[in-house]
C-alpha cells in the first residue's frame, strides 16, 4: 500500500512521527512538567540542537520556551491526547538519537543485499498513473491506476492557511480507476467507475473480486462515512462497510478474510471518534479481522505482557496467521486461531515485517536504519537476531525514498516507480 509516512523534524527529518490528518488547529501555552522537561533537556535537544519538533505531515508543531510547551496542531484542546502525542513524540525523538549513536546496530557496517528486479509494471492503459500498489495472498501485485486527474484526487490533501494538512475524505467527486493484478506481469484488470474513497488500500477477494479501503473515515453528524466497498470481478459494488479511521494496512487471505491494521489516530480517536458524543474509535484495538461481508470477526485484546497497540508499524498475512509488528514496546506478535502469542525485540521503528515459519525480519528503522534488515529466529520468549544487513537496489545504490516496502508471507515486495522488485526470506538473510 502507498502512503505517505510522516517524519518528526529533528533539524533533518530523522524519524517516523504521527500520522496526523487533522482536525482544527489551535495554538496554547501549557506547563511542561518537569519529568518531560528533563527529557526533552537533557536528551533530546543537546544531541540534535532541537529546538522543535514538527510532524511533516500536517504541520503540527511543538516548542520548548523556558519551562512551557508552546504546541499547534491536531488535538491542542484535549488535554489527555495532547499529552500522549507529546510523550510519543519525545519517545520516538529518543529512539532516533539512540539510532543515530549506534545502540540499536549501525547499519552503514551491515552487509549489503541487493534487490532482485522481478518485473516491469504496464500500465492498463495509456497515460494511467500509479495510485497504490499492494501484495496479495498468493504473491500476486495489486496496483490502482487512474489518469492523472482522477489520481490528484485519490491523494487530495486540504491545506489550512495554519499550515495544517489533512487527507480528504471521500474525493470531492466520483472519480473511475482501474485494479490491475501482476503475476509477475499484467493478468488481468477491473475497471471501477465513479467510486469516491480517497487514499486507498487495495486487495484482491475470492472469484476475482476487489475490495478498496480508505484510509480515512469521518464521524460527523451522527453517522459514519462509509470507507471500504467490495466489488465484483466485473466492476460492479457488491457492498459497503466502515473499517474505522485511521488505517494503516489492510491485507486478505485466500478465503476473503480482512485484516486491518491501525496508526494512532484510527486507535485514540480523531476526524469525529472518540468524542464525548460520538462512538470509541473502531480501531481502538489497533488490529483487527473483519469477514468479507465486512463484519466484525475478532478484534486485537490487550496483551499486558507486551502493551496494547497504538500504531501498527506494519502487518504480514500469511495463510490464516497475522502478524504484526507494532509502536510502543515494538513486539512481534502471531495470531493463529485468534491465539495471541509474541515475543520482546530490541529493534525499533521497522515498517516492514516477513516471516518464515519461525524466521523474522523486520526491514526499516529510524533515521539512517531505513533500509536495514534485521533477521533471526523466535526462540522462548525474545526475538534473537543475527547480523543486521543493508537492503540496495540491484545496481548497488539506496532504496528511494519514495519506493514501497510491502512483506508478505516470506517475501519482500518492494515497488520504485514502475519496477516490481522482490526477494526471499533467504535472500535478505545472505549479505
Amino acid at each position: 500500500m502507498l502512503r505517505h509516512s510522516a517524519a518528526l523534524a529533528l533539524n533533518a527529518n530523522y524519524g517516523r512521527g504521527p500520522r496526523f490528518s487533522g482536525m482544527s488547529h489551535s495554538e496554547v501555552h501549557i506547563p511542561l512538567p518537569s519529568s518531560l522537561r528533563i527529557l526533552f533537556s537533557t536528551q533530546v535537544r543537546p544531541l540534535l540542537r532541537m529546538k522543535s519538533a514538527h510532524c511533516s505531515r500536517c504541520g503540527a508543531s511543538v516548542r520548548v520556551e523556558g519551562e512551557r510547551l508552546q504546541e499547534r496542531g491536531p488535538f491542542a484542546r484535549d488535554r489527555r491526547k495532547r499529552w500522549l502525542v507529546f510523550q510519543s513524540w519525545i519517545s520516538r525523538a529518543i529512539n532516533n538519537v539512540s539510532a543515530m549513536r549506534g545502540r540499536i546496530g549501525r547499519s552503514r557496517k551491515a552487509a549489503v543485499v541487493r534487490l532482485r528486479h522481478h518485473a516491469d509494471l504496464a500500465p492498463p492503459s495509456r497515460g494511467a498513473e500509479m495510485v497504490s500498489a499492494a501484495a496479495g495472498p498468493e504473491g500476486e501485485l495489486v496496483v490502482v491506476w487512474a489518469s492523472q486527474e482522477n489520481a490528484d484526487a485519490l491523494t487530495a490533501r486540504t491545506v489550512t492557511p495554519a499550515g495544517a494538512s489533512s487527507a480528504d475524505s471521500p474525493t470531492a467527486a466520483p472519480v473511475s480507476l482501474h485494479v490491475s493484478t501482476y503475476r509477475p506481469h499484467l493478468a488481468r484488470s477491473v475497471s471501477i467507475v465513479g467510486q469516491s474513497l480517497a487514499h486507498i488500500a487495495v486487495q484482491p477477494l475470492p472469484g476475482g473480486g476487489v475490495l478498496l479501503v480508505g484510509a480515512r473515515c469521518r464521524w460527523r453528524n451522527g453517522a459514519a462515512e462509509y470507507n471500504a466497498a467490495v466489488y465484483d470481478a466485473d466492476g460492479q459494488l457488491l457492498r459497503k462497510g466502515v473499517l474505522g479511521d485511521g488505517i494503516a494496512d489492510v491485507q486478505t487471505t485466500l478465503s476473503g478474510d480482512i485484516w486491518v491494521s491501525y496508526f494512532d489516530e484510527g486507535v485514540y480517536g480523531n476526524f469525529g471518534w472518540g468524542e464525548a458524543d460520538s462512538p470509541a474509535p473502531i480501531g481502538s484495538p489497533g488490529l483487527i479481522r473483519f469477514r468479507s461481508d465486512l463484519s466484525l470477526a475478532w478484534r486485537y485484546p490487550y496483551q499486558r505482557e507486551f502493551g496494547a497497540i497504538s500504531d501498527c508499524y506494519a502487518l504480514n498475512v500469511t495463510g490464516d496467521e497475522a502478524w504484526a509488528y507494532y509502536y510502543t514496546d515494538f513486539p512481534i506478535v502471531r495470531v493463529r486461531a485468534a491465539a495471541v502469542a509474541g515475543w520482546s525485540t530490541e529493534v525499533r521503528g521497522a515498517h516492514a515485517l516477513v516471516v518464515a515459519d519461525d524466521r523474522v525480519a523486520l526491514v526499516g528503522g529510524y533515521g539512517e536504519h531505513r533500509h536495514r534488515v534485521v533477521a533471526g529466529s523466535i526462540q522462548g520468549e525474545a526475538f534473537s537476531v543475527d547480523r543486521p544487513t543493508r537492503l540496495v537496489m540491484p545496481n548497488g545504490r539506496p532504496v528511494p525514498r519514495t519506493a514501497t516496502l510491502l512483506g508478505r508471507g516470506s517475501e519482500l515486495h518492494v515497488v520504485a516507480g514502475l519496477s516490481w522488485l522482490k526477494l526471499g526470506f533467504e535472500d535478505l538473510t545472505t549479505g
